[in-house]
């Protein structure tokens, strides 16, 4: 993930408020998901490697209890998960 662009990115709070996804997260997954789109960005996408996103989330084992809720936030193409936004 390249780290040339701009140091920030923005976040609305009525999308994450009113994202269907991220209210069906319990508060862990939320922060795992916070901490993936920290790493997504500025590119938007993720490698769609488990160990890699257990890591990158901050979630480790307890990624498996989240992986699912967390992967509604995001598509699966060209074997990466993609930030639509």
């Amino acid at each position: 993930m390249a780290k040339d662009g701009p140091p920030s990115f923005q976040f609305y709070p009525g999308d994450w408020l009113s994202s269907k996804a991220v209210a069906q997260m319990t508060p862990e997954a939320r922060g795992g998901y916070i901490m993936l789109l920290c790493h997504a960005w500025p590119e938007g996408e993720l490698p769609a490697d488990g160990d890699s996103l257990a890591l990158l989330s901050g979630l480790g084992v307890r990624w498996a209890d989240c992986r699912l809720q967390i992967a509604r936030a995001f598509r699966l193409q060209r074997g990466k998960w993609i930030q639509p936004r």
